[in-house]
C-alpha cells in the first residue's frame, strides 16, 4: 500500500442549493488545503456541477458527479453524458448508489457499461457496493459483495482505475 491514494468524497445528494454550496466552498476550501496521498471530492447535485466547478477549479478539491450515462449524446432527459463532465474537469463519478438500483431499476449490464465508459473518458468511477439488511442477516454479505464486484467489473482490464465504495444500505435513516 505504499503508493496507495486515499480518496475522501462527499455527496451532496440532492441537498444545497448553488448559493449554499457557494458559501460553503468559500469556508471548506479556505480551511482544507491540499493533502499528501488524498484526494478531496465533492459530488453536488448535477444542477450545481457548472458552477462547483468554477469555485473549485483552482484548488485541491475535485468534481465529482452523482451519475452519469455511458452513452455520448443520446435523447434522454436528465441524463448526463461522459463529454459533459469531462467538460467541466470532472475527476470522479458515483457509479451505482443503492437508490439506483431500487428506484431506477438499473441493471448489472448498465453498471457495467457505466464502469467501462467513465474509464474510458478518464473518469476514475466510485462503484458503490452494497447489501441489504436480509443479505446481512443472513450472513450472505461477502458473497453478494463479491457477486457485485464481479458483475460490474467484467471486461475491465485495469481495476486500478476504479474505486469501490462500501455503501451499507441497510444503515442509512435506519439508526443500525
Amino acid at each position: 500500500l505504499k503508493n496507495m491514494k486515499y480518496l475522501i468524497w462527499a455527496n451532496f445528494k440532492m441537498n444545497k442549493t448553488s448559493k449554499e454550496l457557494k458559501d460553503y466552498l468559500d469556508v471548506f476550501i479556505e480551511k482544507y488545503s491540499c493533502f499528501i496521498n488524498v484526494d478531496l471530492a465533492l459530488a453536488p447535485v448535477t444542477s450545481s456541477l457548472s458552477g462547483v466547478s468554477e469555485i473549485i477549479w483552482k484548488s485541491c478539491l475535485n468534481l465529482c458527479a452523482q451519475n452519469m450515462y455511458f452513452d455520448h449524446f443520446w435523447a434522454y432527459t436528465w441524463e448526463v453524458s461522459p463529454d459533459m463532465l469531462v467538460d467541466l474537469w470532472c475527476k470522479y463519478v458515483i457509479v451505482w448508489h443503492s437508490e439506483r438500483r431500487q428506484m431506477f431499476w438499473e441493471t448489472n449490464e448498465i453498471i457495467n457499461k457505466k464502469v467501462i465508459s467513465a474509464i474510458e473518458n478518464n473518469i476514475r468511477p466510485i462503484l458503490c457496493i452494497w447489501e441489504t439488511l436480509e443479505e446481512k442477516e443472513l450472513g450472505i454479505s461477502k458473497e453478494v459483495l463479491k457477486i457485485q464486484i464481479l458483475k460490474w467489473l467484467q471486461n475491465v482490464v485495469d481495476y486500478s482505475k476504479v474505486d469501490i465504495a462500501y455503501e451499507p444500505v441497510w444503515a442509512i435513516w435506519t439508526g443500525k
